[in-house]
């Protein structure tokens, strides 16, 4: 099965239809049940049911993350310079890649019996493994939508649907995932069917992606760079850098919270099974604020937007750690409230980076989407290692035993894990936002001076110096 195949160019700012948008959207549900199921169920399965120590699996989420900060800008750096094809620059290994990570990701559930030794190994292989195969879906995913359009509404609506597909692929993850696995008779059998099933899914929602997406935004023959030139396309990129910083401070808490989420249920609320409702409750109202994310970004801007949200998920951290909530209804209520408050990441991220695509274009002349989603993917596969490695570094630090009664230490240490951390950790964040430059005015002006540099001129004319855009 291959992509489609484009006749002719599309406009670049031309309408995107329904049926695109709805295939670009089962491909971020695709992306998603990938990213997330590894994010919120790899540490505890690995640690709960593989039988490895957490410590010695936080080591291995620190190494994968050193490993991607090779093969992150290789994969990125080959793709913006492989020649396009009939079916486009990107959808070609989006759709391989989809193959590729879903195989990979049911490889990791697979869980032989082995050595402790031969279980090391097999861990490190199918985990480091899929730190290449994901890169294969992210960064072409991300790159589509960077050349499926260069209008802004366009892309916010696009961003919506990335968003829809974030909190569809991330709930089936959190919420059918724990039943699932309990319909099986040991939890090494339902961790494996359930990985064979959420791979399978992921692959059929990328390649609708892949087949019916379609590249508007086309790279000029000479707009290829080296090596050399990545320098400025990231380093001198002030807001990609910012934005970056920012988002993997915020991660990271966010990680520790996922990864741990599944234990604190078991231990510190008595339920795991809780886990998996108490999500879906929350549905509702991250729905309700992802809409309202292109409202609020065109009312407020997309950083004091993102900046609203990391405020709330700092007293909402902190009333969680005083209040130490147990009852179904205040549980619900504080998901919600996290859920909501990350909603300005989910609904908004993607376009942000989209547009310091365009800032790069503006400073060095060169269209360079691989490169910088290829940026984006390693920001977010570290805050996702990171946060793992550091959530299985605390459980070892607040003396975490799987399967047996935990001390008041530990539940101590767990409750900070899932409130007092990420508030810390968005804290952060909110003051890297802070120095975020490319506000829309200014966006505005990079469009229209690229726009200028692309429009032939027949005769000589009086050019106005344009204000500088950003620092």
């Amino acid at each position: 099965m291959n992509p489609t195949p484009t006749s002719q160019p599309i406009p670049a700012g031309a309408h995107i239809g329904k049926g695109e948008k709805t295939a670009f959207t089962f491909g971020s549900i695709g992306k998603n049940i990938l990213f997330w199921g590894i994010g919120t169920f790899m540490l505890v399965y690995l640690t709960d049911v593989f039988g490895l120590p957490p410590a010695v699996v936080g080591t291995l989420f620190l190494i994968a993350r050193l490993l991607d900060a090779v093969n992150d800008p290789i994969v990125g750096y080959i793709l913006d310079h492989l020649k396009p094809t009939r079916w486009g620059r990107f959808r070609p290994w989006l759709l391989m890649g989809g193959i590729l990570a879903g195989l990979n990701f049911a490889a990791m559930f697979l869980g032989p019996d082995l050595s402790y030794t031969g279980k090391l190994v097999y861990a490190y292989i199918t985990y480091l493994v899929f730190g290449i195969t994901f890169d294969l879906v992210d960064i072409p995913y991300s790159s589509l939508m960077v050349t499926m359009t260069q209008d802004t509404n366009e892309r916010n609506k696009l961003n919506s649907l990335i968003a829809i597909g974030l909190m569809v692929g991330t709930g089936l993850t959190l919420v059918a995932t724990v039943p699932l696995v309990g319909l099986f008779p040991t939890p090494q059998m339902g961790y494996r069917m359930v990985g064979i099933l959420y791979g399978l899914i992921a692959i059929i929602g990328i390649a609708l992606a892949a087949i019916f997406g379609k590249e508007r935004v086309e790279k000029a023959e000479d707009e290829s760079y080296s090596f050399r030139e990545l320098y400025p396309i990231f380093i001198q990129n002030k807001p990609f850098m910012i934005l970056m910083l920012s988002l993997v401070l915020f991660s990271i808490g966010n990680f520790v919270v996922t990864s741990a989420n599944v234990i604190f249920y078991t231990y510190f609320v008595g339920d795991a099974e809780l886990f998996g409702p108490i999500q879906l409750a929350t549905a509702p109202a991250l729905l309700l604020a992802i809409i309202a994310m292109p409202y609020l970004a065109r009312k407020l801007g997309k950083r004091n937007t993102y900046m609203l949200g990391y405020a709330l998920t700092i007293a909402i951290g902190v009333l969680f750690f005083v209040t130490q909530p147990t009852s179904i209804a205040l549980l619900v209520v504080f998901a919600a409230g996290m859920a909501v408050a990350g909603s300005p990441g989910a609904a908004l991220i993607d376009s942000m980076v989209a547009d310091t695509n365009e800032y790069a274009e503006w400073l060095t002349g060169l269209r360079s989407e691989g490169a910088i989603q290829a940026g984006f993917t390693f920001v977010k596969k570290t805050a996702n290692g990171l946060g793992g490695a550091f959530a299985a570094y605390m459980l070892a630090w607040i003396g975490y035993q799987p399967n047996v009664e935990q001390s008041p230490g530990t539940m101590t240490g767990l409750l900070a894990m899932v409130s007092l951390v990420p508030a810390v950790f968005a804290l952060a964040a909110l003051i890297a936002m802070y120095f975020y430059p490319l506000t829309e005015a200014k966006f505005s002006n990079i469009l229209g001076d690229l726009q200028a540099r692309k429009t032939p001129r027949t005769e000589p004319v009086e050019v106005a110096v344009s204000p500088t855009p950003a620092d």
